[in-house]
């Protein structure tokens, strides 16, 4: 059966509409709304959406519109995107934690990159709570909380495991995702704050991806808990996990490229200075001895790095707020210049 879409204002009328939007919006000024709240009531609207939808299926032969089925599904979006005034499409559900790592919450928030992807098992729910790319590398922020029964209870990070994959074909790119869990005494109880930051040297950018959840804990079988993919990972493991949720690596920040007097090159992005080559073996001198250069060739201390890698192939420095790339002409690593 072939489905024409249809077009909100084809279905509704402006009135209805703005009837129905008065109404939550006088509900969500005092309502205050948990995840699993929010999850039930969407459940729920989903139902009855999907009932509804049964009945006035939208042919080529036949042009039936449901109001009702509109309703139902702009109710659905209310639920989802938080017209009860705690959540909204575009505001982190965790803004505390991604603000541990990146000062600029709200800026991500205004931007459209609170990614807000979950996954959750009966115990356990996986927040992606926001994923930057600059082509170089995948940078964000992973929540991770006991839920149910369990809701408040200490969790470690060797109680669960991620893997990243290809979405089309379940092919394993990598379970080194991510750093520590983020702990100096005001996280939640039964909660882990994780840093993700991937190499992206290796991986196809242009396809979208999976994360791979699942508790780690003994259990009956060596390799863990949860539903074989049919794949393995690059030690020969079969990839297992209980819960995925979509993502994508696809460049969604800005960047630009800055070379020595030499031709090395470095892209400082938003949230990084990344080189493909070994650049500073000595990381924290780098971290340390790192200063931007504006467009009047002015230098400024950088003050506000966060994580440094030297690694086998690459090297990176990234920062704890975003970084405004059409002020900057040029940085200074350990007294170098890099320049547009």
């Amino acid at each position: 059966m072939n489905n024409d879409p249809v077009r909100l204002s084809e279905l509704i009328t402006a009135s209805g509409a703005q009837k129905l939007n008065d109404e939550f919006e006088e509900f969500g000024a005092n309502a205050q709304i948990t995840d699993d709240a929010r999850q039930r009531i969407l459940s729920s609207v989903m139902r009855k959406a999907g009932a509804e939808m049964k009945e006035t299926m939208i042919t080529k032969k036949t042009r039936r519109h449901s109001k009702r089925f509109v309703g139902f599904m702009i109710a659905a979006a209310i639920a989802v995107t938080g017209a009860a005034g705690v959540y909204a499409y575009n505001q982190f559900f965790h803004k505390e934690n991604v603000e541990h790592y990146i000062k600029n919450g709200a800026q991500l928030e205004e931007r459209g990159l609170a990614a807000n992807i979950q996954a959750q098992t009966d115990e356990l729910r996986f927040t992606i709570d926001t994923l930057l790319s600059d082509g170089h590398q995948a940078y964000g922020v992973l929540t991770v909380e006991h839920i149910g029964d369990k809701t408040g209870q200490a969790l470690s990070v060797h109680d669960y495991a991620v893997t990243i994959v290809y979405a089309d074909t379940g092919e394993f790119i990598t379970n080194n995702w991510g750093g520590d869990a983020y702990i100096d005494g005001t996280e939640k109880a039964g909660q882990n704050r994780r840093i993700i930051c991937i190499d992206l040297s290796d991986v196809d950018t242009q396809r979208d991806v999976k994360f791979l959840f699942r508790r780690d804990e003994p259990t009956g079988s060596f390799y863990g808990s949860g539903k074989l993919t049919g794949q393995k990972d690059n030690n020969d493991i079969p990839i297992r996990y209980e819960c995925e949720a979509a993502a994508s690596f696809r460049k969604n920040v800005e960047s630009i490229d800055l070379y020595d007097s030499e031709g090395r090159k470095v892209t400082l992005s938003e949230f990084e200075i990344y080189s493909s080559e070994v650049m500073w073996e000595d990381t924290l001198s780098a971290k340390n001895n790192l200063k931007l250069i504006d467009k009047d060739s002015k230098k400024t201390d950088c003050t506000f790095t966060d994580i440094t890698g030297y690694m086998e192939t690459y090297s990176y420095i990234t920062f704890n707020k975003l970084v405004d790339t059409d002020d900057i002409s040029g940085v200074e690593i350990n007294g170098i210049e890099y320049l547009k």
